[in-house]
């Protein structure tokens, strides 16, 4: 979010989740499910989840 100049306001817009949410996940109060990584992931623009092969 800071490189890309966010508030917590504009990812929860770009979410679709409430602000409170946000909040949540930046304190680290809340676990994050797998969905929600993954649309963290598109919404940022960044690989939060790299499988290495093997």
């Amino acid at each position: 979010m800071d490189e890309l100049g966010w508030k917590q306001v504009h990812l929860a817009e770009k979410m679709n989740v409430s602000k409170q949410q946000v909040s949540k996940w930046v304190k680290g109060s809340e676990n994050f499910t797998l969905d929600t990584l993954v649309r963290l992931s598109e919404v940022l623009g960044v690989d939060l989840i790299v499988v290495a092969p093997k």
